[in-house]
């Protein structure tokens, strides 16, 4: 994998691996790539075992009393924040856009630190072993095919560079881009490169998934496409899709999180949700604005 690299970059990317691989009977082409049919052969072996998490997600991540504000900015994003991720099932986290919602992902990722509060995994763990995020914008990385763009987030991840190679082929297969393994990014188009992201956020086979904005851009069809594959793989993770679109709330989603003005202003069943636009023709729209306390002349 990745064999055109400069030393450096192999010595970086885990090539001490290769010739333990080789070793081990996995054959590669003269390119230095896995030939498709090991490939195949080293997924299947490892399938079921080592890359379906357990069906039922027990892991949750807390924030309690979480406040935060940016470096050199006066006000607080976020103050006395509480919210509970992980036991639910499917949870939409909708606001308006500049509420604040890319900024709650990266906290509950790891990515930020809270100014005050505590976020915590049961059992005291890394938050990061059991939350991974998909950002809204999935950038290629330049001279790298799919397969090794996916394989580079489990290798960051810990992974050694065979075990990164055959997470990365599973992950690829769940979001159905099993034929585009050796394509570069570039080529695919806008609802294949959010996949890709997507399949990046579950190589790590963290039992939370937060992904920020998925369906923004998509056409119906690619959207469709990718709400069908979240709910095929909602089985085994717990995933919180973030929005500012009201039309993307439905009944796939167990729960619906509002937040709005650095505070969590609705936390419930998305049943619960829309009978507070109960009689609209638009429902979460009127349950949205209903919650937030938009008046009769702004609507």
């Amino acid at each position: 994998m990745l064999s055109r690299r400069r030393p450096s970059e192999r010595r970086a990317l885990g090539y001490e691996d290769k010739q333990r691989e080789e070793s081990n009977g996995c054959r590669r082409d003269p390119s230095g790539h896995l030939s498709r049919r090991n490939w195949v052969r080293q997924v299947r072996a490892f399938m079921w075992l080592e890359f379906s998490p357990d069906p039922m997600v027990t892991q949750t991540l807390q924030l309690e009393g979480v406040h935060f504000s940016y470096p050199r900015c006066k006000s607080r994003l976020f103050t006395e924040l509480n919210l509970i991720l992980g036991d639910t099932g499917p949870t939409v986290l909708l606001g308006l856009n500049g509420a604040g919602k890319t900024t709650l992902l990266r906290l509950c990722a790891g990515e930020f630190q809270p100014s005050a509060g505590l976020i915590a995994v049961d059992g005291g763990k890394d938050p990061r072993s059991v939350v991974s995020l998909m950002p809204q914008q999935i950038r290629p990385i330049p001279g790298f095919r799919v397969v090794e763009q996916v394989a580079y987030s489990a290798w960051l991840g810990g992974c050694s560079s065979s075990q990164s190679e055959k997470r990365a082929i599973m992950a690829l297969e769940a979001v159905q881009l099993e034929d585009r393994l050796k394509d570069k990014p570039n080529q695919l188009s806008g609802g294949q490169l959010r996949r890709v992201g997507l399949a990046q956020a579950l190589v790590g086979e963290q039992p939370i998934v937060l992904l920020d904005e998925p369906t923004a851009g998509l056409d119906p069809a690619q959207k469709h496409v990718f709400r069908n594959l979240l709910t095929e793989l909602g089985a085994t993770r717990s995933f919180v899709v973030s929005t500012h679109d009201t039309s993307d709330v439905d009944s796939m989603y167990n729960r619906v999180v509002i937040l709005h003005e650095g505070h969590i202003a609705y936390d419930g069943s998305t049943d619960e949700f829309l009978m507070h636009g109960a009689g609209s023709s638009h429902a979460a729209e009127a349950a949205f604005l209903d919650v937030v306390g938009v008046s009769e002349q702004a609507r």
